[in-house]
């Protein structure tokens, strides 16, 4: 009897152990990586009627309509109505002052999921609330972002080649997952969009499972010799009867009507970039110094650190006299996101070491002096991270002045 509970139990806790293990198990594979792109700056056109058009930077101007504000005033007859009637202006004014749409950035980062390649679209804003819905009183704006998940095959589709200017175009992103994070500025947002794009990995196979669907709206136009892109984010589903209707050439031009962003051509290109489809997640160990380097870098861009900085060591082990920056820069950018700051500073200054002949890598090679300058600064030493910016800022890095103005005097 006593050897009849002790196998009992001993098979539940072997039942209860391999559970446990089952759960724990995450077979799907997610790396958020690093910003590798942003738009800051965008004209928001708006259309006022009579042929007027009104302008924003970073957001679509909301359209005072005279007549309906003039048709609020004269149905105001009574007090009770005059307050409702100040109300509705007030509101007014506020939804003015976010535009009828706004952003603050956009940001474009690489997804790694499951060794396929995936973008995240970034749209950080504005938002605006009542303390007093009911009443309009209390009105206060607070930061807010959206973020969308889709393949990067989609970028060749958002800038096809050959481009055809003049001509209006839309492209669905047939979007894996979105979601939106308010507040974000404390908040891990890789973190959130790591768990997300699980959930949403998870959930995939479920047929009540529609996570939502973004479609950009595209022209691009020249203008008195200079090239502009033209774009609307139209926010919908994942369902071709709903959408078709964007495609038909009728409608397309209707899409830029009522109003869009602007920017400049070649801005919007950087933005865009070009997609990185050929992860190197290869599934046995690479045998050359140059596959560890770009297996290394890969994993850094994708956000895998552990693994990136043990690629990158083996590559540098196999070639120990390497003389030029970028393998020790990518190790002190790997260095500085584990933590290691004294490492980090020590790669930065191999690479200022080698400075490059070329033009644009002599660019990514200034970035080092920025990136130096930020390991430093959180050593606390900022008079040596002020030196480090004001030297990439001479060189030509105009990012560095962003922080030269912010923390040196």
């Amino acid at each position: 009897m006593k050897r009849t509970v002790l196998l009992i139990v001993a098979i539940l806790l072997v039942s209860f152990l391999d559970a446990q293990t089952k759960r724990g198990q995450d077979t799907n594979r997610v790396n958020v990586g690093e910003v590798r792109s942003t738009l800051e700056k965008a004209s928001g056109w708006a259309n006022k009627g009579g042929g007027e058009w009104i302008s924003a930077k970073n957001k679509i101007p909301y359209v005072v309509k005279q007549k309906a504000a003039e048709e609020i005033s004269e149905r105001a007859l009574s007090k009770k109505e005059k307050r409702k009637s100040k109300r509705q202006l007030k509101a007014g004014e506020n939804a003015r002052e976010l535009g009828k749409r706004n952003f603050i950035q956009m940001e474009m980062v690489d997804i790694s999921v499951n060794k396929q390649a995936f973008q995240g679209l970034i749209i950080k804003k504005e938002k605006g609330q009542y303390e007093f819905p009911l009443i309009k009183e209390g009105f206060s704006k607070y930061k807010y972002l959206e973020y969308y998940v889709f393949r990067s095959e989609k970028l060749k589709q958002i800038l096809p080649n050959p481009l055809i200017f003049n001509k209006p175009y839309a492209v669905d992103l047939k979007v894996f997952t979105k979601g939106e994070i308010p507040y974000y500025e404390s908040k891990n947002i890789k973190t959130i969009i790591q768990g997300k794009v699980k959930e949403s990995l998870y959930k995939k196979n479920l047929k009540s499972f529609n996570p939502g669907n973004l479609l950009m709206a595209l022209y691009p136009v020249v203008q008195e010799g200079e090239k502009f892109m033209r774009f609307n984010f139209i926010r919908t589903y994942n369902k071709y009867y709903i959408n078709r209707s964007y495609y038909e050439k009728k409608n397309l031009e209707q899409l830029f009507d009522s109003y869009y962003y602007e920017t400049e051509f070649e801005r919007f290109k950087d933005f865009i970039g070009t997609p990185n489809i050929s992860l190197q997640y290869a599934d046995e160990e690479p045998d050359t110094f140059e596959g560890y380097c770009k297996l290394g870098i890969n994993q850094y861009q994708y956000g895998d650190y552990y693994n990136s900085l043990a690629s990158l060591n083996k590559a540098l082990r196999m070639n120990p006299q390497y003389d030029e920056y970028l393998l020790y820069a990518h190790r002190g950018n790997v260095k500085f996101k584990l933590g290691d700051n004294y490492g980090a500073l020590e790669d930065y200054n191999r690479a200022l070491d080698h400075e490059p002949s070329g033009q644009e890598n002599r660019n990514k090679w200034l970035q080092c002096y920025y990136n130096r300058g930020v390991v430093k600064f959180h050593l606390g030493d900022v008079n040596d991270a002020c030196a480090d910016w004001k030297k990439a800022y001479e060189k030509g890095f105009d990012r560095a002045g962003e922080l030269l103005k912010k923390h040196c005097q």
